[in-house]
């Protein structure tokens, strides 16, 4: 546990899945969603998300700062899910989660395109 929860980039995550086949053969899918999830949050914390949330359909990312030129990006790349900023005492981005895609996987190409987006 102590190693997935050290996953920081894709490279780590990779690492790790071949170490978990090595050792034990093919992960399961509950091992696989774990070190997705680790994934997810390294990636959170590098964009400065303090909460990430799936829920009901929609996916939130909270955070204190939020930059409106990489939410712009957000919304143009993902016109269909309704990118919207929420303000009030703890901001948050909320889109719909896609239907065509793992919610783990496309929160790990979410993210790595945001933290892609250069800000001026």
């Amino acid at each position: 546990y102590k190693r997935i929860a050290r996953i920081e980039t894709e490279e780590d995550y990779d690492d790790l899945i071949d170490e978990l086949c090595d050792r034990y053969g093919e992960p399961n899918s509950q091992a696989v969603n774990l070190c997705r999830i680790a994934r997810i949050r390294s990636l959170g914390r590098a964009a400065g998300f303090t909460k990430i949330e799936e829920k009901d359909g929609f996916i939130r990312l909270y955070t204190a700062n939020i930059n409106a030129q990489k939410v712009q990006r957000m919304e143009l790349d993902y016109p269909r899910l309704g990118v919207r900023v929420m303000l009030g005492a703890t901001p948050f981005i909320v889109m719909k989660t896609p239907t065509n895609q793992r919610n783990t996987e496309f929160l790990i190409s979410l993210l790595e395109k945001y933290n892609s987006y250069i800000s001026k």
